[in-house]
């Protein structure tokens, strides 16, 4: 989903996932242990004017949400981790169709999201894929209390898109895929791509291997890539594997949850929004048994993601 989508009450009014990175995200000078990795982009003068036309659009986009917002108390503008693009769509809807309000959805890697937010970007709830960068931002005193609080716990896949006999196997392959092209999300943006990196790590895979490895910006990219066939294998999220949209093809290993830290999804409404009706009446319907139901089903554990 890009640019400016609507259903009845639901409103994708942007998508950080082709802009570039923006500054105040202390979390991206995290180091990658070494690993070489090879980002998947053009350069030139070109790239940079699309870039630059990026970021004129997305700032476009926020100040007609923040106006909007503004005269109308029954809108929320939502910033949404790009693994829970999908979910938040579903979710929104399903909102939708029992109240007045209208919720309009913003994706991007947490990262960038994270950084919006540091910046004044007019976001009335933010759902990480991560919880470190919730926790820095109720440190700044940016949510809401109680929030922030853990929504979801996510998975993480390896999918080989021209294959279909990997199975339980996962990690045998890997271990001999010396000459594929992998890719993973920028573990400095994305905390898919930190379990990625640290899941390479515990599986002590060999340096060559990790050569050609393939920066995405995000996860929805590195989809793109292993989907194109720019790639062959890919580090996902499970709930890619799950979505309706999922092209079905080739096999998919799900990674151990020993193998990474568990990837515990937090967010919550923000200190700004505290007088917006329509962003607190939708954080409560995230909390209930409806919600749970529609994220359990791209793969995600919600009944213990506050224990």
């Amino acid at each position: 989903m890009h640019g400016t989508e609507q259903t009845a009450g639901m409103r994708i009014v942007g998508d950080l996932r082709r802009s570039p990175a923006f500054s105040a995200d202390p979390f991206s000078d995290l180091p990658i242990h070494g690993i070489r990795i090879n980002t998947f982009c053009h350069s030139g003068l070109n790239s940079i004017l699309r870039q630059m036309r990026s970021i004129a659009k997305f700032f476009a986009i926020l100040s007609v949400a923040s106006g909007a917002i503004a005269a109308r108390a029954e809108e929320a503008l939502v910033a949404v981790a790009s693994n829970f693009a999908e979910p938040a769509a579903m979710l929104a809807d399903a909102f939708a169709a029992d109240s007045e309000y209208e919720i309009n959805l913003v994706f991007g890697s947490t990262g960038k999201l994270y950084s919006q937010i540091v910046n004044g970007a007019p976001f009335d709830i933010f759902l990480a894929a991560d919880e470190a960068r919730p926790r820095a931002l109720e440190e700044s005193g940016l949510f809401l209390d109680p929030f922030p609080s853990v929504y979801a716990i996510g998975r993480l896949v390896v999918w080989w898109p021209a294959r279909n006999d990997i199975g339980e196997n996962g990690a045998a392959e890997l271990k001999k895929s010396y000459r594929s092209r992998i890719a993973i999300a920028n573990p400095k943006l994305a905390p898919y791509g930190q379990a990625s990196v640290t899941t390479m790590e515990r599986l002590e895979l060999d340096g060559e291997l990790l050569n050609g490895l393939v920066l995405g910006e995000n996860v929805g990219q590195v989809y793109a890539f292993a989907s194109s066939g720019n790639v062959d294998i890919g580090f996902l999220p499970y709930s890619f594997m799950l979505s309706p949209s999922h092209s079905g093809k080739g096999s998919f290993w799900l990674v151990p949850e020993s193998l990474h830290e568990p990837i515990r999804q937090a967010g919550g409404q923000l200190w700004r929004s505290r007088a917006n009706s329509a962003a607190t009446e939708f954080q409560e319907f995230l909390g209930s048994p409806e919600a749970a139901s529609i994220i359990e089903k791209f793969g995600f554990s919600v009944k213990q993601a506050d224990d």
